[in-house]
């Protein structure tokens, strides 16, 4: 939740929180905004003015001398938080639920047919959804990013061996490997060599992945 300090609630602005409110209580702004832009829901705690200062829970005393009111963050706002991007990879976990911000009403067979897909975010629009390259719009709590994973060029020629019969794409045209010698290849028609090094910067294998060794994680 994104901390507004006009929200922030004092001795003096007491008279404004409602008994049975709740929210946030510290003796600091900056305590109230780490709990706030935090959603430490387990902090929570509700206004109860016939207790008073015998409730330890009570704002505006020497314990607690700010209080925020706990507002739901709209989907807008949770839609900003969920830490996604335009560019990221993600899969379709699930379909929406019957009540879940009204999602169950625009959820086409299409989109039950991408679950457990992975696709590409490309664009993020507030009070739409998520839209992936598939054209379809998801809410961002059915999906879930995909780590991808990272390559480095082969060592030598016995991690590059196994690879040797796979075809590969340099600019935009698919080429075998000819030759090899025990640090680089000859790609097509190139004409000369290339160190796995200069080749793991300049080509990938035909179905797009690195012309590399996968480094585990």
């Amino acid at each position: 939740m994104k901390f507004d300090i006009k929200k922030v609630k004092t001795c003096a602005t007491a008279h404004e929180v409602k008994d049975g409110t709740n929210g946030w209580g510290a003796d600091s702004i900056f305590d109230l905004k780490i709990y706030v832009e935090g959603n430490e829901d387990s902090l929570l705690f509700v206004i109860d003015e016939k207790r008073g200062a015998g409730n330890i829970a009570f704002p505006f005393n020497s314990l607690y001398r700010y209080f925020y009111p706990y507002e739901k963050a709209t989907y807008e706002e949770r839609q900003a938080d969920c830490g996604l991007k335009v560019g990221d990879r993600v899969r379709v976990t699930r379909r929406a639920g019957h009540h879940e911000e009204g999602w169950a009403n625009s959820w086409t067979p299409h989109m039950n047919s991408m679950v457990g897909q992975i696709s590409t975010i490309e664009s993020l629009d507030e009070g739409i959804g998520i839209k992936l390259k598939s054209g379809n719009y998801f809410p961002y709590f059915v999906l879930e990013k995909v780590q991808e994973p990272t390559y480095r060029p082969f060592a030598n020629v016995g991690e590059f061996l196994p690879h040797k019969d796979k075809w590969v794409t340099l600019g935009r045209i698919n080429f075998r490997i000819i030759a090899h010698d025990k640090y680089s290849i000859s790609i097509g028609n190139s004409g000369g060599f290339a160190s796995f090094k200069k080749a793991f910067e300049t080509t990938t294998f035909e179905d797009g992945t690195p012309f590399g060794m996968e480094v585990e994680k």
